[in-house]
């Protein structure tokens, strides 16, 4: 930072720098918000399909004494039935896609309002999947194990959020 001789020009430059400082944090918000739903998108891409998942006996289910264990991300079970009725254990994300509709449903919004702070708000459109508040629900359903895709959306905003953060703290310093 150059020497100022005049107020009128330090002040001049310091608005230009707060300027410069609020565009780049709107583009890189922006950014944050599609990094975001890229990776929801991601964690609902599973390629295990619905048949598969029926001659697995139902992996995700809550029969039989099975539950989300949201710290190894596993379906675990309490107690496993004859070997050939036993079933497998698959990780609890990715959130297998079989049409589409819930990532179809899912939108991130800009809100506009009278504040200059910039909003995104995700959003899952219910009338285009209607099953997304059972699959999504944070503690699961009484017939289907937890999926941890919030605490896992949250963990990825938390730690691109605290970069973008620190970035934009360097940028000041400038």
């Amino acid at each position: 930072m150059g020497t100022f001789h005049d107020a009128r020009v330090l002040a001049a430059h310091q608005k230009a720098k707060a300027n410069r400082l609020a565009h780049t944090l709107a583009v890189e918000h922006t950014k944050l918000a599609d990094d975001c739903k890229a990776e929801a998108i991601a964690i609902t891409s599973g390629t295990t399909s619905t048949k598969e998942l029926a001659k697995m006996g139902h992996p995700y289910g809550r029969r039989s004494g099975s539950y989300s264990d949201l710290k190894t991300m596993k379906t675990v079970l309490a107690r496993q039935r004859t070997i050939k009725n036993t079933r497998m254990k698959l990780p609890a994300l990715p959130i297998n896609k079989q049409t589409g509709r819930l990532q179809s449903a899912m939108k991130f919004q800009k809100r506009t309002g009278g504040s200059a702070v910039q909003t995104y708000v995700f959003q899952i459109y219910r009338n285009i999947a209607p099953y997304a508040k059972y699959v999504l629900s944070l503690g699961g359903t009484v017939k289907m194990t937890a999926r941890p895709f919030w605490q896992h959306l949250y963990k990825f905003w938390k730690k691109r959020n605290f970069d973008l953060l620190i970035k934009m703290r360097e940028e000041s310093r400038k």
